[in-house]
């Protein structure tokens, strides 16, 4: 290594987050918190669609709409996006919860964008029925999904939903010191070394 910061930072991305498994009812409310946050950011949208379906902009419904259901689209993606790079939605911030994998390490890139993906398909799936033709099929795929997920999570003794399974990751509660506490306590040991 370069430095000891470079070493420090090495031996800090090792140090496990946490073991302590998420209950149902922190993931949830940490969940519909992050939703209703990708709803407010959403909402200028919608309310454009509906203006649009009420006023003169209705003659030009799919010129008006698209832009509306890109933007919608859009949206979920680039949440996706930001969860995946490595930080943490303000739901799981509020309520003290990390990704892991199954040696309490935070997951990697691929497997967090898969599972953020399976997290946020029924939103995705909702809002392009909302814009495309709405059919059952729709729907019975989103209320399946959100009922398999959900049972998962409340049957298993494990907590893991559904999403968790088919990635190999864990929801712990994040209970650990600060980083800059855990880099100083990792810093005294080595000098006592």
């Amino acid at each position: 290594y370069a430095s000891y910061d470079d070493l420090l930072n090495e031996l800090q991305s090792l140090i496990p987050a946490g073991t302590t498994i998420a209950g149902f009812a922190p993931r949830s409310a940490a969940f519909i918190f992050d939703q209703l946050l990708l709803f407010l950011f959403a909402l200028p949208l919608f309310i454009w669609t509906a203006l649009a379906q009420q006023t003169s902009l209705a003659d030009n419904w799919g010129w008006t709409s698209w832009p509306s259901a890109l933007g919608l689209l859009l949206l979920p993606f680039l949440y996706i996006g930001l969860i995946s790079s490595g930080r943490r939605s303000l739901g799981r911030i509020l309520f003290q919860l990390r990704v892991v994998n199954s040696y309490g390490l935070p997951l990697d890139r691929q497997k967090m964008m898969l599972r953020e993906f399976m997290r946020c398909l029924p939103v995705i799936t909702l809002t392009w029925g909302a814009f495309a033709t709405t059919n059952s099929i729709t729907n019975t795929f989103v209320v399946v999904f959100v009922i398999a997920n959900i049972a998962t999570m409340l049957i298993r003794r494990t907590g893991l939903a559904l999403h968790d399974y088919l990635v190999g990751s864990s929801v712990v509660l994040d209970l650990s010191p600060s980083k800059n506490q855990q880099a100083s306590n990792l810093t005294s040991y080595i000098r006592s070394l």
